[in-house]
């Protein structure tokens, strides 16, 4: 998808509205899977490990996220296998497709397609909100601020749902004071919809008033 906006910039084409539909949401449906990989089968398994067999929590922890042994391996690998077909159906065969051009796209999509698709992300969907999250999309989309995500995770017990379970680890261990930054966030925009990305293209720094314009120009190499 990036090479294919390169080359169209490059090129000045005008992409099929469709075509950059369809590059869309298989960029965003690759990166939702990776998120979803490390949380289930890199980041949570952590906790799992002898080293906090002290806490209070570990024992769930490892019941549900310790490496291959941990309930809820069985469950993701499959949740993320199925949803990772959206981009078979998309793309064609992936990560190499031929399918995404500087033009668009390659590959129609019919309406078999598109009842595929929407079943696809039912059961996705399904997954998310019945073990990820145990709430619905909505509700955790409409969480606006820090106060309202822990008043949401404070609502049901730790176990209820893979997300609350973090937080309620995050919070004992003060996993927020830990590997501070700079505070410095830069985005060169994602998913682009319609001639504009979806995620716009930023500048963010600690303490501004607004974000800032990125200027791909402005980037320098190391000296």
């Amino acid at each position: 998808a990036a090479a294919a906006a390169a080359l169209r910039a490059a090129m000045g084409l005008v992409p099929a509205p469709n075509g950059e539909r369809a590059a869309a949401l298989v960029l965003a449906a690759e990166n939702l899977a990776d998120h979803l990989t490390h949380f289930y089968l890199f980041f949570m398994p952590d906790f799992a490990r002898a080293a906090y067999r002290g806490h209070a929590w570990h024992a769930a922890a490892c019941a549900r996220f310790k490496a291959v042994e941990g309930s809820a391996t069985a469950e993701v690998l499959p949740a993320r296998a199925a949803f990772l077909e959206l981009t078979g159906t998309l793309a064609g065969k992936w990560p190499h497709t031929l399918a995404l051009q500087p033009g668009g796209s390659t590959r129609a999509v019919a309406m078999n397609d598109k009842l595929r698709l929407l079943a696809l992300l039912r059961r996705f969907r399904a997954f998310l909100e019945t073990r990820l999250f145990a709430d619905t999309l909505e509700a955790v989309a409409a969480l606006d601020s820090e106060a309202a995500l822990w008043r949401w995770c404070d609502a049901r017990a730790p176990h209820e749902g893979d997300f609350r379970h973090f937080l309620a680890i995050a919070r004992a261990l003060g996993l927020a004071s830990l590997g501070r930054g700079h505070d410095r966030f830069l985005s060169g925009g994602a998913y682009r919809l319609d001639d504009a990305p979806l995620f716009t293209a930023g500048l963010w720094r600690a303490g501004s008033a607004a974000v800032e314009a990125f200027d791909p120009a402005a980037i320098r190499e190391d000296g």
